[in-house]
């Protein structure tokens, strides 16, 4: 089973592409909470712990009880993080992507500008001010005309529900103890073009997680897994297929 985690303000529907690539696998999407159809609680935030949380009651909800291998994206990578430190029994697998164990000065004043950009104006201005954060150049390049899609989904976003998935994100914090309890084989990937957890984050990430590998993914920014589907699942396939056939 492959379970597939939402970058920050996505839904399942950001991973239709990367299915027909693991078709051969039975694979489960969900929208965490504040994200999709899932449930909007009015609290005052929605936690990558939160999120990991309801991970665990999914799988047993599902009465899946043999370990999954997790893709995430961001603050889907984070929870897929959490959730192999807190139950690492339950992980076969690991491939997180733009990734971040916790949130660091330069992170923290990224983030905080998109909850500042929505209080002035609405969805499209955190779309204006978080773009150039999350998609690389070449990306933006090639496809500038389809961001005028991408801002009007980001206008329709319930503003509550994400400004509390930004106020959780904020506050992620993994030591490194806590991911050297991961046990799960570890791809940490990341865009070379990444500004919003560069390269950096994910050298450090990836030296606390035993035997971790990490790869970086050309000409590609924050959001490479799906900026670049393709690439990705190469290399994604290319670490989870030998882990998962040996398990079978």
């Amino acid at each position: 089973m492959v379970v597939f985690v939402n970058g920050l303000l996505t839904e399942l529907g950001s991973w239709a592409a990367h299915l027909p690539h693991f078709a051969h696998y039975r694979c489960l999407m969900w929208d965490c909470r504040g994200q999709g159809l899932s449930d909007k609680p009015a609290v005052s935030e929605y936690t990558v712990a939160d999120h990991a949380r309801d991970l665990a009651g999914l799988l047993d909800l599902l009465e899946l009880r043999d370990p999954v291998a997790l893709v995430g994206l961001s603050n889907g990578a984070a929870t897929a993080l959490s959730f192999a430190a807190a139950q690492p029994e339950r992980v076969r697998a690991l491939v997180v992507s733009g990734a971040y164990a916790r949130v660091d000065r330069a992170l923290e004043l990224k983030l905080r500008s998109w909850i500042q950009a929505m209080h002035a104006g609405g969805g499209g201005l955190r779309f204006d001010v978080a773009t150039p954060w999350v998609f690389g150049p070449q990306f933006l390049a090639e496809n500038w005309a389809s961001l005028a899609l991408f801002r009007e989904r980001a206008m329709s976003l319930d503003l509550g529900a994400a400004q509390r998935l930004i106020a959780g994100a904020l506050l992620h914090h993994l030591d490194d103890a806590q991911l050297g309890r991961i046990r799960a084989a570890t791809l940490v990937n990341v865009g070379e073009d990444d500004v919003l957890t560069p390269p950096s984050m994910a050298r450090t990430l990836a030296a606390a997680i035993p035997g971790a590998r990490l790869e970086l993914l050309a000409e590609a920014g924050h959001a490479g897994a799906l900026e670049r589907v393709e690439a990705f699942c190469d290399q994604a396939l290319g670490f989870l297929d030998p882990i998962m056939h040996a398990q079978a």
